[in-house]
């Protein structure tokens, strides 16, 4: 099995690892950990392209995990893996919404710890055998941010039903594993810069 980068992809990891230098150093990281979300990050995000991309099919999985290794690697406050998902299960590239994908099932209609959930307009979230999206209008928000990831419980009343029945249910399963590579890439980058900056205290003493 071919593993390695294509030309395309390693020049997205570049320039998503340039913007988030910038955008996501240390002081900034340190400005958003109150409330969890940058929104400068998560335009530059955004203007990537490759959210729009993983909606409409353009970006494939990989795609999107070397952007979410980025993040990582610059503990970026914005909900970067969440969005791709759930810009993938609606397959819309023109909700200029912040839609977040909530991996754990509702629980009493309620979506609980949605990462981005207090920055985000929408959720997508199983409710039972209901796939929803629901717009986000008063997220029940966590006192102490869990790691500045700005999450929040979503209640669902009044959602739009995506799809219902098993259907639904593999439909989430399968968003669930893709968050689940995402979420690992993202990790696989902040393991890989807490190593290098381990290696540098190291040379320095």
């Amino acid at each position: 099995m071919h593993l390695d980068l294509t030309d395309e992809q390693q020049a997205l990891r570049d320039a998503a690892g340039r913007f988030l230098a910038k955008a996501s150093s240390a002081e900034r990281v340190r400005d958003a950990e109150a409330t969890g979300f940058d929104p400068a990050v998560w335009k530059g995000l955004v203007d990537l392209g490759v959210i729009a991309a993983g909606a409409t099919g353009d970006a494939s999985l990989v795609d999107l995990a070397v952007v979410a290794e980025q993040c990582g690697a610059h503990l970026a406050a914005a909900p970067f893996v969440e969005a791709a998902v759930g810009a993938r299960v609606t397959g819309d590239s023109t909700d200029e919404r912040l839609v977040v994908f909530a991996p754990r099932p509702a629980v009493d209609g309620v979506a609980r710890l949605v990462r981005g959930g207090a920055a985000a307009g929408a959720v997508v979230a199983l409710d039972g055998d209901r796939l929803l999206l629901s717009a986000i209008t008063e997220p029940h928000l966590h006192p102490g941010d869990l790691g500045f990831t700005a999450s929040a419980d979503v209640p669902l009343a009044g959602a739009q039903v995506l799809e219902r029945g098993t259907a639904a249910v593999a439909r989430f399963e399968e968003a669930l594993d893709e968050w689940r590579v995402l979420s690992a890439a993202a990790l696989a980058g902040l393991a890989r810069a807490v190593l290098e900056l381990a290696i540098d205290y190291v040379k320095e003493r």
